[in-house]
């Protein structure tokens, strides 16, 4: 949508990075356990459920690698590193994709500040290098978005956010028709979600 309200050719694929859970049950509670994962990602494709599953299929793969927690076993030996060089080996990989996302499972019940109840958490990564991060946090039943972009790489970011937005209808539509009630559950209502249109 961005590239074609550019007026740019839109690109088969688009370099992307992300994290893959590696936890198991055995895992005890806390830290992280990821694997950074790049993948092409299918942008010119009009069908969403094909590039939902397009990236589906690519992490089902790479769950399967067996060298695949390789950066978790490194990582204690990066940290002991000063800090210009462990920048160097990190941003070689950043630099190699134009967005990076990222989840973050959030808090699943209420919270108050100073007796206010909390409404939103909104979740914004820097940018490592790429063009643009980003990243969903999850917070007593709602999902927020933050979007931090290069200025040189994304010129217009507010058309940005609004191809975004219709993205992110379209997929929750998919959300909605699969749980339309079928024949004879008369009385039953599906709730439409969309995007805020008053959310940054």
């Amino acid at each position: 949508r961005y590239h074609e309200e550019m007026g740019v050719a839109t690109p088969k694929r688009m370099p992307i990075s992300f994290p893959v859970s590696i936890r198991t049950d055995a895992d005890p509670m806390g830290g992280n356990r990821f694997a950074g994962a790049q993948h092409a990602a299918l942008i010119d494709e009009t069908d969403s459920v094909k590039r939902i599953r397009d990236v589906q299929e690519f992490v089902r793969k790479l769950k399967s690698e067996p060298a695949l927690d390789s950066l978790m076993r490194v990582m204690p030996v990066l940290t002991r590193l000063p800090v210009a060089v462990a920048g160097a080996l990190t941003s070689g990989m950043t630099m190699s994709t134009d967005a990076q996302i990222s989840n973050v499972p959030g808090l699943k019940s209420t919270v108050y500040l100073a007796g206010a109840r909390v409404t939103h958490m909104w979740p914004f990564g820097p940018v490592p290098g790429c063009a643009m991060m980003i990243a969903m946090i999850s917070y007593d039943g709602r999902c927020c978005l933050g979007l931090n972009s290069d200025r040189a790489a994304v010129t217009e970011p507010e058309l940005l956010v609004r191809c975004l937005r219709e993205g992110i209808d379209e997929v929750l539509e998919l959300g909605s028709k699969s749980a339309a009630p079928g024949p004879g559950a008369a009385g039953k209502s599906v709730r439409n979600t969309k995007t805020s249109a008053g959310a940054p």
